[in-house]
């Protein structure tokens, strides 16, 4: 099967490099290493195989006949060296698992539905909106609105300020913990006091607070090993 023709977004594509079996001028058979493309398009679950120098000859053929964006077969080029140096392929746009906008089970899902940028999510066609379920008309609206904001700096703004709330939110959880450890700290040291005084701590000090941080067992662990 030939690539499609002029896609609005360019497809997926990652390398992998399989041995295959070569029969030389002799007819000896003999073991080779030959590059495959394995190229899905955006948004389906859709695979093709190609060997990767057949499909760069068939993009310069699809380009003769203007049915192949010039630009991709640069691309995919370039993506097949640094795939030869790095081992790695890079992603043509703006990956969606590094957008502070989603949330992890939304990230997961739009992996699920092969849509793997920003940009291909902004372009998403039908066939893609409905393997993303009901949210998925404001998930494409939101890449739209991100990548249309991004020009003006408002993306960069919101990003910052989605991970500024990120930081508070952890140093808030980090102040809770603290706050337990200092009630439990407090509540043993009563107790250790008053056993050393043959008294009984006065029940004001056992409020819920320090209940709910001396049954913490974590905290008693770190507790037990500053009190000896």
């Amino acid at each position: 099967m030939q690539p499609q023709l002029m896609q609005e977004r360019q497809p997926y594509v990652r390398f992998e490099e399989r041995a295959m079996e070569v029969r030389d001028a002799n007819g000896l058979l003999s073991a080779k290493l030959v590059d495959f493309a394995i190229i899905t398009p955006v948004g389906t679950k859709d695979v093709h195989e190609k060997v990767v120098s057949e499909w760069f000859t068939q993009m310069k053929q699809l380009e003769r006949m203007e049915r192949w964006n010039p630009e991709w077969t640069a691309r995919f080029k370039e993506m097949h060296r640094i795939w030869k140096e790095t081992n790695s392929v890079p992603l043509n746009g703006s990956p969606v698992a590094n957008w502070p906008l989603l949330s992890k089970a939304q990230v997961s899902l739009l992996k699920g539905a092969n849509v793997l940028t920003i940009e291909d999510l902004a372009q998403a066609n039908e066939e893609s909106i409905g393997r993303l379920g009901m949210g998925g008309r404001n998930l494409v609206q939101l890449a739209k609105n991100w990548i249309e904001a991004s020009g003006s700096g408002a993306a960069t703004l919101a990003a910052r300020n989605v991970a500024l709330e990120n930081t508070n939110q952890a140093l808030r959880e980090k102040i809770e913990e603290l706050n337990l450890l200092v009630g439990a700290l407090e509540l043993k040291l009563a107790a250790r006091a008053a056993h050393e005084q043959g008294t009984t701590p006065p029940i004001s000090m056992v409020d819920s607070h320090t209940l709910r941080a001396n049954q913490a067992d974590a905290a008693d662990k770190d507790l037990d090993k500053i009190l000896g």
